[in-house]
């Protein structure tokens, strides 16, 4: 038995070098899990709100373009290059409108720099703005899509607009979205 004033010491030896076995103070034991805890759970929250940010300005972007597709195939005005000046303005993206055979007719920048637009898109050209097709045209990065835009009453009756949005223009705006 333990006499007066002496107090309870484990002399138990480790299992690894017959060492007496330290022992964490209760505080520690519990403390340190929960920091370690929080901090991962801080860092999975960080890092989904970052994905979560990214992926709103994508569709943000998507929807900007999509309402500018749609407003274009509804407008009954002649689509010149200054009609998609203006709409370059509110998109942020450059535009070029194509005959069935693939050249250019209206541009909202300079048509010689839009002159290496891939033609093959011109005859399979879809209805979607997505950003997932990349391409260089004039040693800028873009990306690029396009849409057939019915043009009743004119000839041909149909035309392709070549949508390209500026990679830069879309990293800067993925940067604002993650790193506020």
């Amino acid at each position: 038995s333990a006499g007066k004033g002496t107090s309870f010491r484990d002399t138990s030896p480790d299992l690894a070098g017959g060492l007496p076995a330290v022992r964490w103070p209760l505080r520690n034991q519990i403390l340190l899990p929960l920091v370690g805890l929080m901090l991962a759970s801080l860092v999975g929250v960080s890092v989904m709100n970052a994905y979560l940010s990214a992926r709103r300005t994508r569709v943000r972007i998507e929807d900007e373009l999509s309402q500018v597709i749609e407003t274009l195939s509804q407008s009954s005005f002649p689509l010149t290059d200054g009609v998609l000046r203006q709409m370059r303005g509110l998109s942020g993206a450059e535009f070029a409108l194509s005959g069935p055979r693939g050249k250019i007719t209206a541009s909202s920048t300079g048509r010689n720099v839009l002159g290496s637009l891939p033609v093959a898109d011109a005859e399979r050209a879809g209805e979607s703005s997505s950003l997932t097709r990349r391409v260089m045209v004039g040693g800028r990065g873009f990306f690029y899509s396009t849409v057939r835009l019915p043009r009743p009453g004119e000839s041909p009756p149909f035309q392709t607009l070549h949508i390209l949005y500026p990679e830069e223009r879309y990293q800067q705006a993925w940067r604002d979205a993650v790193y506020p």
